[in-house]
Parts: C-alpha cells; sequence; structure tokens
C-alpha cells in the first residue's frame, strides 16, 4: 500500500503570462466530439497540463483494488495526465473518468469546521474585579495548547487537487452537467483560492446556469487576481451585472408594495422614508418625511 504523502510537487502549469488570459474557453455546451479533432487547440489548452506522457493508464488499469482512500500524488498525477490525453483525443466521458480516480487518490483539503460550544466555554469569564485566579489562567493556556497541539498547521500543497478537480469541472460543463460542474469548480478553488482558471470557468458556468450574482461575482475575482478578460468575458460580465440590476430593482419594487401594505394602515407609505449616500463611506442613513 503507498504511503500517505503530505507535499505535493509545486506546479508551474499557471505561472505564465498567458495563463492570465482568458479566452474562449470551449465550444457550445453539449457540442459533439469527434475524435481527436474533438477538442479544439483552446480547449486542449485549457485541461491542466502535467505529468510525462511516458506510461500513461488507460481507463481499465486504473484499477483500484481497495476501497480505503489512500493519498497516492504519483499516480493521482498519472491518472490526470492520462485523463488530458483522453480529452485531446475528444474523449471527453473517459477523460472525466479518469480525473474523478485521481481525486481519490488526491490529497484532500480538511473543510473548515465553526468552532464548537467547548471551544467557546474553554475560556473562563473574567471575574467582576477584573483579575482572574491564576488556576484559571493556567487552565486556559493548558486548553490553547491542547488546541494547538490538536490542530497542527496544514503545510500541503493542494495544487495537484486543485487542478484535477478544474479539469473534472470542464469535462463536466462540456457534457452540460452544470451543477456538478460548478460542485467540483469551487472545489478547485477551496483547495487553491487563487486559482484563476478555476475562478473563470466557473463564472461561465454560473452564466450559463442564470445564476447572474455568481456569475459576476466570479468574473470580478478573476480581475482582481489579475486575469484578464476577453471581448466574450467582457460581453458576459456586463450582462451578468445588468441581469444583477434588473433582479435587485425587482425585489426593491415587491418590498415597497409589501411596505406600502403594511404602513398603509397607519396612514404612511414607503416615500416616508428617505435614504440619504454618505460619499465618504458608501453607506446609507435614513430619515423620516412626512
Amino acid at each position: 500500500m503507498p504511503a500517505v504523502v503530505k507535499q505535493l510537487p509545486s506546479s508551474d502549469d499557471d505561472k505564465d503570462e498567458s495563463s492570465l488570459v482568458y479566452g474562449t474557453q470551449y465550444a457550445q455546451v453539449g457540442e459533439d466530439s469527434k475524435g481527436a479533432a474533438g477538442a479544439s487547440e483552446k480547449e486542449l489548452s485549457n485541461i491542466e497540463a502535467g505529468g510525462a506522457s511516458e506510461g500513461l493508464v488507460q481507463p481499465q488499469e486504473a484499477d483500484f483494488r481497495s476501497s480505503e482512500r489512500v493519498v497516492d500524488v504519483e499516480e493521482c498525477a498519472r491518472l490526470k495526465a492520462a485523463g488530458n490525453e483522453l480529452f485531446k483525443e475528444g474523449n471527453i466521458s473517459e477523460a472525466l473518468t479518469l480525473y474523478r480516480k485521481a481525486l481519490w487518490c488526491a490529497p484532500l483539503k480538511p473543510v473548515a469546521q465553526p468552532p464548537t460550544a467547548a471551544d467557546t466555554s474553554s475560556v473562563s469569564p473574567t471575574p467582576l474585579n477584573g483579575s482572574a485566579p491564576a488556576a484559571n489562567a493556567r487552565t486556559t493556556t493548558e486548553c490553547d495548547a491542547g488546541k494547538t497541539e490538536r490542530e497542527p498547521e496544514d503545510t500541503t500543497d493542494y495544487t495537484l487537487t486543485a487542478q484535477v478537480y478544474c479539469n473534472a469541472g470542464f469535462c463536466l460543463m462540456k457534457l452540460d452537467v452544470k451543477e456538478e460542474a460548478a460542485h467540483m469548480l469551487s472545489e478547485a478553488i477551496r483547495h487553491d483560492d487563487s486559482y484563476l482558471r478555476a475562478y473563470i470557468r466557473r463564472a461561465d458556468c454560473y452564466y450559463m446556469m442564470e445564476k447572474w450574482s455568481n456569475a459576476y461575482g466570479d468574473y470580478e475575482s478573476y480581475e482582481k487576481l489579475g486575469g484578464v478578460l476577453d471581448a466574450q468575458g467582457r460581453t458576459r460580465k456586463a450582462a451578468s451585472k445588468a441581469k444583477v440590476d434588473e433582479e435587485m430593482q425587482k425585489m426593491l419594487g415587491e418590498l415597497k408594495n409589501l411596505g406600502n401594505k403594511i404602513l398603509g394602515n397607519f396612514g404612511l407609505s414607503t416615500d416616508n422614508f428617505k435614504f440619504d449616500k454618505d460619499p465618504n463611506t458608501g453607506g446609507y442613513s435614513m430619515r423620516f418625511e412626512r
């Protein structure tokens, strides 16, 4: 059984400047693949490369003989490289299968857990006189030390895991399985929150799902991280923003109608309440007018 590996090899896949420029990332969703020509050059460039081409496994060779999940970085990289080759040949479904298998042996980032009642109650309240007993201070210190010991700093490199999630999400987008694609791309971002390619793919996925607010947010994040949108990306971002504003106005109109129904019982309306924007902070203050 392979040993559990904590460190992943670093990847330079996204370090070149060309990765900052977003191009047309894929053909129309649901378009049929046609053998080796089924994936365009841009699509091929958007599948995260990595690993040597020698010794690539085929789907039937990826035999997992144990149900126990064991981290094996080399196997993960090998399956990912094999998936890339299948994608280049236009075999999207087969590539997705290998990416799923690669995730089975990839290091996964633990999901952050909210603080429990035990965590918040471990620190004794300070007495009214402002002085805490030495015993309480010692207990708190011991609890903090124990917590630090239980939660060591995670130094694992999740670059490879993020790339596999991103590639799997891209395949699902091409197969028109948008909900799962969005989930996969979200996992890619969770494992690497500065991963440009995952942001732009998820933005496009949300755009196709007509989740305008989410799409606009991801286009914004992509640009803030240094990405450059092409004409299509800029058009989609602007369209998403317009839809967000439209939905906001519709929601405000519905709230205003509801408010008028309630306030009408008191001889008032929402027009009696004025909002003034503070130019310094951008916040709003409310005042009442008859």
